[in-house]
């Protein structure tokens, strides 16, 4: 009995922030975007950003350390202006989003080619499912796991 409890219990932490393939796909628009953080239960945060784009960024919980910086598992960013969003998963814990939507995208999408964006190479992929504009990169940058909309790679 202890165990179904302390089961029901973890069951909702779990699902928690969870973020999955289906609900990638269905990023169509800032609309989509917003109503997801929502669902989610993601809370918005203030950036200092140098871009030339306006974004509108969230995390997952995100706490305001002393230098002002914020800590999160997951940073996620939408801009809307080029309708394009970023996702930044921690790895290294036992799951976590980053790794569960790569391994059902390499599964159900297109690997197109490796494409350098900056500094950073990303593994893109088309899917059939997608509701976006574009393509899914996938890198690991730092220890993390970014999934980025990239709408052109020619």
């Amino acid at each position: 009995m202890k165990k179904l409890i302390l089961l029901l219990l973890f069951i909702p932490l779990v699902s928690f922030g969870q973020i999955t393939y289906k609900d990638l796909m269905k990023l169509k628009n800032q609309q989509a975007f917003v109503k997801l953080m929502f669902d989610k239960q993601f809370s918005t945060y203030d950036r200092d950003d140098d871009s030339v784009y306006e974004s509108l960024y969230y995390a997952l919980n995100p706490k305001k350390q002393a230098d002002g910086e914020y800590a999160s598992s997951h940073f996620i960013r939408y801009t809307p202006t080029i309708n394009t969003f970023y996702f930044s998963f921690i790895r290294g814990v036992m799951a976590n989003n980053y790794d569960t939507i790569f391994k059902k995208v390499k599964r159900k999408c297109e690997f197109i080619k490796m494409y350098k964006l900056g500094k950073q190479n990303y593994a893109c992929y088309s899917c059939k499912d997608a509701e976006y504009r574009g393509y899914l990169g996938f890198s690991i940058i730092e220890g993390w796991g970014t999934i980025a909309n990239i709408p052109n790679i020619d």
